[in-house]
Parts: structure tokens; C-alpha cells; sequence
């Protein structure tokens, strides 16, 4: 019996370092959203390049829907993840509502229209964060995206 249970425990341990913990808390997702979350998606995939963890979230108060996707990528190297992020900044450069932030991981860009959407974008070593929010309400807290993001991003 204590094999068994020694055995579970580690079985719990090892799952959690693969990814299990990779996600995004429903805590922190509902600190941005503003409101009670709803998960509705959470997978693994598994690529010759990277390893992306996805999580989407969704509210829906008084037919009005609002979801937030994000997406952690893990690149084998940290080129290959400042080439992704340096290759989403030239795809979005020139757009309004765009800026760089200079203390959230290794590079990192904010882009809102400041109706319908905000996105934050963080590179840290080979991973990359992606957060979205699509549609914005008047109780989504962007300031709890960078906040959260800035945790994620220390804990990589």
C-alpha cells in the first residue's frame, strides 16, 4: 500500500512538471476577465519545434461573451522564440494601439483597439506567452493582464 501511494504521488509530481501546471489558473483568468470564468479549453500539442500549452476562458453575462485565449509556446531554442515574437511584431507594426513593455520577461508588446480586443505578447528565454482578450467589457482589467503575466512570466 505504500508503494502504491508513493508511486501516485510521483506519478502526480512528474505529470505536473510535463505541463499540467503550464496552464492558465482559473484565479488569474477571472482577475482579467473581471467576472466568473468559465474554462472551455485546455490542451497540450506537440510539435517538431514547440510544445504549446492552450487555455481559453469564457464569460458570458447578459449575452454579452468575452473570451480570453492564451497560449504558452516552448520553443527547443530562445532564437527560436525571439524570431516567432520578432516575426508577430513586423506582421503588426505600424497598427495603433501598439507598444513595447520593458518589465515583463525579455520582450514583450501590449496591442489594443480599446474596444474590442487587447493581446499581450511576452518572450522570456524560449517560451513565449500569448494572452487575449476578444471582446473587451467595461470589467476587463488590463492591468491584471500585464500583472499576470508578469507571475507567468517569473515562474518560467
Amino acid at each position: 500500500m505504500k508503494i502504491l501511494a508513493f508511486l501516485l504521488l510521483f506519478l502526480f509530481a512528474s505529470n505536473r512538471q510535463n505541463g499540467a501546471d503550464k496552464y492558465l489558473p482559473s484565479a488569474d483568468a477571472e482577475k482579467i476577465l473581471g467576472q466568473k470564468a468559465t474554462l472551455v479549453e485546455n490542451k497540450t500539442e506537440n510539435r517538431d519545434t514547440v510544445v504549446r500549452y492552450t487555455s481559453v476562458y469564457t464569460t458570458n453575462v447578459n449575452q454579452q461573451v468575452s473570451n480570453l485565449n492564451y497560449l504558452l509556446e516552448t520553443y527547443k531554442t530562445a532564437a527560436a522564440s525571439e524570431k516567432m515574437f520578432s516575426t508577430i511584431g513586423a506582421q503588426n507594426r505600424g497598427l495603433s494601439g501598439q507598444h513595447q513593455i520593458d518589465d515583463i520577461g525579455d520582450q514583450a508588446l501590449f496591442h489594443s483597439d480599446g474596444k474590442n480586443f487587447c493581446i499581450l505578447i511576452v518572450r522570456k528565454g524560449n517560451a513565449l506567452i500569448r494572452m487575449k482578450v476578444n471582446k473587451i467589457t467595461r470589467k476587463t482589467n488590463k492591468e491584471a493582464l500585464k500583472q499576470v503575466a508578469r507571475k507567468l512570466t517569473a515562474a518560467l
